[in-house]
Formats: C-alpha cells, structure tokens, sequence
C-alpha cells in the first residue's frame, strides 16, 4: 500500500499530546516551562527531551535557553500543541532580532539612548 502523506503527517499519526501540559507564561523561559512541564509527570528534563520525546540520539545543550535543536523544538510543540514559534521565542535564539546586537549608531547618539534605558529601567538607580 502507496502512503502519500508526508512524514510528519504519518509520524503524528502516532504520536499523542500528553494529558497534562500547562501552557507558557509571557515571557516565561523554555527551561523554566520544561520544569513546570516534568513537575506533574515526577521525571527529569533530560529524560523527557531524550526518552519521552523519542529523541534518545539528541544532544541536548547544557543551556537550553540558548538555540535548542529544532527537532526538540517540533516534539516539543507535537505533545504540548504549543507552537513551534512560539517555544523558539521562549529562548535567546528566538529574540536575537530583536536584541541590540548589530544596531549601529553615531557615538554622540548612544549616550542619551544608553541614559534613558537605564533610567527607565533601573530600580536601583534614581533619576538624576
């Protein structure tokens, strides 16, 4: 018999969301919502990224905050229904556009932007 479905759509075919899986806050960082996500289940992260998500070969990074393998990433939003892109933006990798990194400006013109962030987003500092 000829299957014309693609892989993903065959694979999902066996794959089944888990019961319990509380959605990510704002903001909230992809290791902080996979210790939320291994509470309810009383297993370890590692062994729900490798054994539980079928991934035994991946190497999971030391900080998964950083850039995690997009394959986790897809097993990940296959068992929970969170979006890819959603959980890519839960990590450094997902906010790199956005971040200050490559922005170029005049010297005489960062003083006054590096001034107003730190006083609009200091606590410890008072203004001047």
């Amino acid at each position: 018999m000829c299957d014309d479905r693609t892989f993903h759509e065959r694979r999902s075919d066996k794959v089944r969301r888990w019961p319990l899986h509380p959605q990510p806050g704002p903001l909230e960082s992809l290791s902080s919502w996979l210790d939320q996500l291994v509470r309810p289940y009383e297993i370890q992260v590692l062994n729900l990224l490798t054994r539980n998500l079928g991934l035994a070969d991946l190497a999971v990074p030391d900080d998964l905050d950083c850039d995690p393998p997009t394959a986790m990433l897809a097993a990940l939003a296959e068992r929970t229904g969170v979006e890819i892109a959603r959980l890519r933006a839960m990590t450094l990798a997902g906010w790199k556009p956005r971040s200050v990194e490559g922005v170029t400006a005049p010297i005489e013109d960062t003083q006054p932007v590096f001034d107003a962030y730190v006083r609009d987003n200091s606590v410890l500092l008072a203004p001047r």
